[in-house]
């Protein structure tokens, strides 16, 4: 459709300018560093690249000219498993362990789990409501418990390199060292895969959620570093 007026055709612009997409600060960044000199960017130094909502937070990259090169690798990996606290392996369940001194901090996500999975642009919202699927389970010692069984079996498939994740729902021999795991005794496969699309942005803030991937930016990513970071 051909606007008919000037003023329409400046509403159809404002209107196009409104839908667009926000860059994001990586995006931003990157757009600035492309859009010097030739002659600036190769005497550039340092790139200062942005991947959080705050100006202040950036990470710098020293740059090298064509001559130059690193002559010693700074990267030292540790020789032995280094720890911020001392961890019992030996009196307390793994499955205890593993949440509060290693893996990604659970409590109340069950909670968000189901709020995220009643919004409408949630992919899975009519499954979840057809099957009547609740992930809080309020009154259990535990109300989140079905989170970390969600966690424990990715686990567990993830690490198993002669079956893999796919395959946990299968049952009898797999032609391998051990016979399929038969996850289906623990959690339902399109359940798993109902809690899989959206146990990433449980640490995200929930004006983030059913977004598309790729308008997933740092700010949705980075609690989860945080977070694994704050425990190891």
């Amino acid at each position: 459709m051909v606007p008919e007026s000037i003023q329409e055709r400046a509403d159809v612009e404002t209107a196009a300018a409104k839908n667009k997409k926000k860059k994001s600060s990586f995006e931003q960044s990157v757009e600035a560093f492309c859009s010097m000199a030739t002659e600036e960017q190769s005497q550039a130094r340092l790139f200062e690249m942005k991947c959080w909502s705050k100006d202040e937070d950036v990470i710098e990259r020293e740059m090298f000219g064509d001559t130059q090169h690193i002559a010693n690798d700074p990267l030292k990996c540790p020789e032995e498993l280094q720890l911020k606290k001392n961890v019992d392996f030996d009196k307390q369940p793994l499955n205890i362990v593993v949440f509060r001194d290693f893996f990604l901090n659970a409590t109340c996500h069950a909670k968000l789990m189901d709020d995220f999975h009643a919004n409408t642009r949630s992919p899975h919202c009519a499954t979840v409501a057809n099957d009547k699927i609740k992930f809080h389970q309020e009154g259990d010692d535990d109300p989140d418990w079905v989170i970390k069984q969600f966690c424990l079996s990715l686990i567990a498939a993830a690490t198993d390199a002669e079956t893999g994740v796919k395959n946990s729902w299968k049952r009898g021999e797999s032609g391998g060292r051990h016979q399929h795991a038969n996850f289906r005794q623990h959690i339902p496969e399109h359940v798993f895969k109902v809690i899989f699309i959206a146990v990433p942005l449980m640490f995200a803030s929930n004006d983030l959620w059913c977004h598309e991937k790729r308008d997933h930016d740092w700010d949705a990513f980075s609690p989860i570093v945080d977070d694994m970071n704050d425990h190891r």
